[in-house]
């Protein structure tokens, strides 16, 4: 609104008069230019965006040593036998387990800072 004011007003000073604003279809057919022209050009730079990245792929990828994937030996895969029946038990060895594993995580996340106990509460099955 204001650079058409600005507009105006230059071509009043120069001594010409305003061209009258076109028609909805000249409008319409600007408007259509310019949202294609855009979402083409949209297109363009994410189409130039994957072929760089491609590229770095490419260039940057690590390459298989053909050493290393010929000297594997061709071994059948094996199956496991099938998994036992656990006994039903108090649980008190996997409590120690699960503690243990979960202070040693807490111990190498806070690495030499002094760490708070924890307490145990309860386990029960429903």
């Amino acid at each position: 609104m204001f650079v058409l004011s600005s507009l105006k007003s230059a071509a009043a000073v120069l001594g010409e008069a305003p061209e009258s604003s076109a028609g909805l279809s000249e409008n319409l057919r600007i408007g259509a230019e310019v949202a294609l022209m855009g979402i083409g050009i949209t297109f363009a730079i994410l189409i130039l965006l994957w072929g760089i990245l491609e590229l770095f792929r490419v260039v940057f990828s690590k390459k298989s040593n053909p050493e290393k994937t010929e000297s594997l030996p061709e071994t059948p895969l094996q199956t496991s036998a099938p998994a036992e029946q656990v006994q039903e038990t108090d649980g008190g060895e996997l409590i120690a387990v699960i503690t243990a594993a979960v202070e040693a995580y807490r111990a190498s996340e806070e690495g030499d800072a002094p760490r708070r106990g924890f307490r145990v509460v309860s386990f029960r099955k429903k």
